[in-house]
């Protein structure tokens, strides 16, 4: 009967040793896990960050997991976010990373030149907003600024910059405003008293310069390409711009067909005088500036080399030429 209970005894102090065994190593070593980003909403529960990160693979037991997190008071205060994990962490580890709000910053950088469509993708694939909310904000938003108020179409306002993100809920509003805030110092707290003192609106800058963005390649030639436009727009012609019709079209790439150029939209110039209803894309200082101080020039014509230059003309004869020798029409 003795030899029996002791050996019961035995059995079970085994049994908690290895218990012990088990959860020390998970506790303090290292163990691999799966490489990856857990993203802990607001106002989790303990238990629910231990699902989260069980079924992530980055724990191993949800019940020293939440031990732990409550010996370092770690539930309390726990700042809302996406967390990186590397290849190899213990149970601690993970309390401690999540313990000091390391959260995962998104470096993104928005190009000069970008639709919102093609904002809204770079965010979108980058897993901060949902692509078809951010547009359906963007196309009616109605935002203020520090008492400055924008359109309810934000295309062009959305300023390109390489920004610094954290996932957050309703990212799609937060972001926007981020953006406009950067228009706002970067455009209208520098430009705005240049603008009215010339005789411009921020809006037919904003436009001129989305045209000058996508026509331009190099900062010199902005400038003269706004020139080019706004002495047509004064003589009362069309501005014929190639990309205000793969705007109308949807589409940044290809070549155009002459079917292209006749599609019904006020935004294609090759049918409409006058400028479009609005900016076609996100452009940066240099063709802001361009649009606001245009060359002292002549010029009523360009086309490309296809090097990244134009060249320009003062008539229509020089034009066709010019287009003869460098597009072969």
């Amino acid at each position: 009967m003795g030899k029996r209970t002791d050996r019961k005894k035995l059995i079970v102090v085994l049994a908690l040793l290895a218990f012990f065994a088990v959860n020390s190593y998970l506790l303090f070593f290292p163990v691999p896990i799966s490489v990856g980003t857990v993203y802990v909403p607001p106002g989790s529960k303990s238990g629910e960050i231990a699902l989260i990160l069980k079924e992530k693979g980055i724990i191993r037991n949800r019940l020293l997991f939440r031990f732990l997190g409550e010996f370092y008071k770690l539930f309390k205060n726990i700042k809302a976010g996406e967390y990186s994990f590397g290849s190899r962490a213990s149970t601690l580890d993970v309390v401690k990373k999540l313990a000091s709000g390391d959260i995962k910053i998104h470096v993104v950088t928005v190009p000069e030149g970008y639709t919102m469509e093609e904002i809204a993708l770079v965010l979108s694939m980058e897993g901060l907003v949902d692509f078809r909310k951010f547009i359906a904000l963007a196309n009616n938003a109605n935002l203020t600024v520090d008492t400055f108020s924008f359109p309810a179409k934000l295309e062009g306002y959305l300023f390109p910059e390489t920004y610094k993100f954290a996932k957050v809920p309703n990212a799609e509003e937060y972001i926007i405003m981020e953006m406009l805030r950067e228009f706002k110092k970067r455009v209208v707290d520098v430009y705005s008293a240049e603008i009215e003192q010339k005789g411009y609106t921020l809006e037919k800058v904003l436009i001129m310069a989305s045209l000058v963005e996508r026509e331009a390649l190099i900062n010199p030639e902005r400038p003269i390409i706004t020139r080019v436009f706004y002495n047509r727009l004064k003589k009362g012609m069309m501005l014929q711009s190639c990309p205000t019709v793969m705007y109308a079209l949807g589409k940044f790439r290809g070549k155009l067909s002459n079917e292209d150029l006749k599609v019904k939209s006020p935004f294609n110039t090759y049918i409409c005088t006058g400028l479009p209803p609005g900016p076609i894309c996100s452009p940066g200082v240099p063709s802001i500036e361009a649009a606001i101080r245009p060359a002292d020039v002549n010029y009523l014509y360009f086309v490309s080399r296809n090097n990244g230059t134009h060249y320009f003309s003062r008539d229509y004869e020089s034009h066709k030429r010019a287009k003869l020798k460098y597009q072969g029409t």
